[in-house]
Formats: C-alpha cells, structure tokens, sequence
C-alpha cells in the first residue's frame, strides 16, 4: 500500500513531489518566526501526531508527537538521494528508492544509511513548542 501511494503521487504530479504526504493527509502549519527558529501551537497536534512545517527556500520540516508526548523535528530530506520522505502513521518512507525512517529520524529500511537530520524542540512555557534551527 505503501508504495502504490507514492507511485501514484509521484505519477500523479509528473515525477514532482507534492505537498499531500502518502494517502493520508498531514496537516500544514504556519510558524511563527522567531530568531533562530520556529513557534507552534500545541493545539495544531489536537487531532494530529504530525504537522508539517512548509518552507521556501529551504526543505520541510515534519514536527510529529509521539504517543508518550515528546516532540521531534525532522528534515525532510532523505539522506539517501535527497528526495523528500512521505509521512506516514509509523514512518517516514522515501519514493525514489525505498528508504524508511523512524520519527526519531532513525534509518528503519535503506538504502539510506544516515539518519534524517533532526532539531531541538522545546516547550516555551506558552503553549507553543519551539523548534530550534541553530544545532
């Protein structure tokens, strides 16, 4: 199921990845900015575990809330070929060649053999969780 969804968005789209992620819909969020990263409400995880934030010029970035309440942050870029991974209920799965990641950004499947590259995500005290891009 998994791969017929992908190979349906990507000959859907003339081999462009688009901005519905695997059969499912993964909301998108509008951060705030702030210096040196992202703020967002923690209600946008109230009827989902992942939210993706959209970028211009750079790749998205997956924001998912694990059963047991953590957050973690992830670009998504495949660290394989650099296509963008596909969200999912319990991974994140690349089109181009299969690769499989955890939502802690660990390589479940490759060809990939580098983990997805992360970000600190931290509570501000508001109700917002901050997602740091300086590492």
């Amino acid at each position: 199921m998994r791969r017929a969804c992908g190979t349906a968005a990507v000959a859907v789209c003339g081999g462009i990845s688009f901005l519905s992620t695997g059969c499912s819909t993964v909301p998108f969020v509008n951060p705030v900015s702030v210096d040196g990263g992202f703020l967002i409400p923690l209600e946008v995880f109230t009827n989902k575990p992942s939210v993706i934030i959209k970028r211009i010029l750079a790749p998205s970035i997956v924001v998912h809330r694990s059963d047991s309440g953590d957050y973690t942050a992830l670009l998504m870029r495949c660290t394989h070929k650099a296509c963008r991974p596909m969200v999912f209920e319990y991974s994140l799965d690349c089109p181009c060649h299969g690769s499989r990641f955890d939502f802690d950004g660990r390589v479940l499947a490759g060809p990939a053999q580098t983990d997805l590259e992360s970000f600190p995500v931290s509570l501000d005290g508001e109700g917002n969780l901050l997602i740091s891009l300086q590492q």
